[in-house]
């Protein structure tokens, strides 16, 4: 097939799941406030590159990273600017009653398994979105401190054995989450609440935790506008972000 011919293609195919393809712009910020003014805007772009300097400038503004594999093969980056978006306030989260009790032998480390915790996402969701191309950027973004965006891991152990963990990033002092995967009852809870009380403790503003789920909102999570986050987002992503504690924590000390 030819070149001409396969983005030919590559253009239907991102028409059809109503992806926009991104423009060559020299601001992303100025670019996201004519989203802003735009009564029907889509929510996905679309680009093939996966540098993770322009990613990451992606995320600053509010962006958040996916990938899709369209028919033709083709990988592309589809940085995602939601309608609305899920925020967990720290003074709102809701812990359940039973989960002291079950997390006594829990402890969570940041940082220390972010390989682990990408296997274990793609075990429970397979790649879904979270393709190598997007992976391999991610990785360079966790490698490269020197970023205004900083990816990383968060781990749940029990036993000394991998129970739950999730990948996300830091702009500033936002926290957001990526994806996560949970291996035995209950661990995925004690995951999310474990680390709401680190990053409250280390002084994060909010958690943003993407779109929409049930879970997030039992949680205490509200749904805010989009363009209401990236006001928010833009308050605090020059902050200091916080640095992430080195050693095992357990969850039970959380809890107090």
């Amino acid at each position: 097939m030819q070149k001409n011919q396969i983005e030919r293609e590559e253009k239907s195919w991102l028409s059809f799941f109503g992806i926009e393809e991104m423009p060559n712009v020299n601001s992303i910020e100025a670019f996201t406030d004519t989203l802003f003014d735009v009564m029907e805007r889509p929510e996905f772009f679309a680009l093939k590159s996966f540098d993770p300097n322009y990613m990451a400038e992606l995320m600053y503004n509010g962006f958040l990273p996916m990938a899709l594999e369209l028919p033709t093969g083709s990988i592309f980056l589809t940085p995602k600017l939601h309608y609305e978006r899920c925020l967990l306030y720290f003074d709102k989260l809701h812990i359940p009653k039973s989960l002291k009790k079950k997390s006594k032998q829990f402890s969570i480390t940041f940082d220390m398994a972010v390989d682990k915790v990408f296997e274990g996402c793609l075990e429970q969701h397979e790649e879904s979105w979270l393709y190598k191309p997007l992976r391999d950027a991610l990785l360079k973004l966790f490698q490269n401190t020197k970023q205004k965006v900083s990816f990383h891991s968060i781990e749940l152990w029990l036993d000394k054995k991998l129970v739950a963990g999730e990948i996300g990033y830091t702009v500033g002092s936002c926290y957001t989450s990526l994806s996560g995967f949970y291996t035995i009852n209950s661990s995925g809870t004690i995951q999310m609440v474990g680390a709401a009380l680190l990053l409250k403790k280390l002084g994060f503003s909010f958690w943003d935790l993407g779109m929409y789920m049930s879970y997030k909102e039992n949680l205490g999570a509200e749904l805010v506008p989009g363009q209401s986050f990236v006001r928010s987002l833009r308050k605090i992503r020059d902050n200091k972000a916080p640095i992430f504690p080195k050693n095992e924590i357990f969850v039970r000390e959380l809890l107090v």
